[in-house]
């Protein structure tokens, strides 16, 4: 099976690749909630903090409206190897050839969300309606080509089984 072909049976992607301040993160780029508490006041924690507190909505929207039917995964952009990883698997999963990987990786953003391997957005969140705009035609798209390959294989069993080839297996 080729990378191209592997994406008819992969759900759609999304990857939300948040931002963090350095002070906010541990080692590993989680938040720092002590961190938060600690100051206040400070500018800087307040808006990075209401960054992350934004991606919520956006989320839940998304989880709400499709549950299984997407793939969703929440990045932390100052962890450069974990969106490494993130971007080669659904690059991989989704087909991308490694001329239109290099060119994501090359552009991604330090906050912003990827469809498919693909940039959707970049510094600012889109609204949960346009995103749930974009992730219904990667549905619809993908159980398109799901139902149109269960078709041609339908239809390549009947004209075997037609011309006098033997008849598809059934199990029962």
């Amino acid at each position: 099976m080729t990378m191209r072909e592997v994406s008819k049976y992969t759900r759609p992607s999304i990857v939300f690749l948040r931002e963090s301040e350095p002070e906010l993160t541990g080692l590993l780029g989680e938040l720092n909630s002590t961190a938060l508490e600690s100051q206040p006041g400070d500018p800087s924690i307040a808006r990075a903090r209401a960054r992350m507190e934004s991606l919520g909505p956006l989320y839940r929207t998304i989880r709400e409206r499709f549950g299984v039917e997407v793939s969703v995964e929440v990045v932390d952009s100052s962890s450069p190897l974990s969106v490494l990883l993130a971007v080669l698997r659904v690059a991989r999963s989704h087909g991308l050839g490694w001329s239109e990987t290099l060119r994501t990786l090359l552009r991604l953003p330090s906050s912003g969300v990827l469809l498919n391997g693909r940039i959707a957005s970049r510094g600012e969140w889109p609204s949960p309606w346009e995103l749930v705009v974009r992730v219904e035609e990667l549905v619809a798209a993908s159980g398109q080509r799901l139902l149109a390959d269960r078709g041609r294989r339908a239809v390549a069993e009947h004209d075997s089984w037609s011309r006098g080839r033997t008849a598809p297996a059934v199990h029962g």
